[in-house]
């Protein structure tokens, strides 16, 4: 299979110092990420990074019963604080080699 560069992009998804913190095993997931991203860039194909972030207070959330709730009530995920650092962002800015 071809893959044409002008068609074709890397998502990561939720490669955050907070997310990690919630994933056992997590150092695999950021080996593979970084293999994953080294191939995205060498073969030229769009690098894109979605990550959770939230306002201060979470108004994005409603007070009912849910995960995200939870985030709430323990005001995780807020945009600027150290849960929200993408990991993955300084992967994809780094133009270092990656082993």
């Amino acid at each position: 299979m071809k893959l044409d560069p002008q068609k074709t992009a890397l998502l990561t998804l939720d490669l955050q110092k907070g997310v990690f913190g919630l994933v056992p095993g997590s150092e695999r997931v950021m080996t593979m990420a970084a293999k994953a991203v080294a191939f995205a860039r060498q073969n030229q194909f769009r690098i894109i990074h979605v990550g959770l972030g939230f306002s201060e207070g979470h108004p994005e959330i409603p007070d009912v019963e849910s995960l995200w709730l939870r985030f709430k009530q323990n005001n995780l995920f807020v945009k600027g604080t150290p849960s929200v650092d993408g990991v993955a962002s300084r992967l994809i800015r780094s133009r270092r080699p990656i082993r």
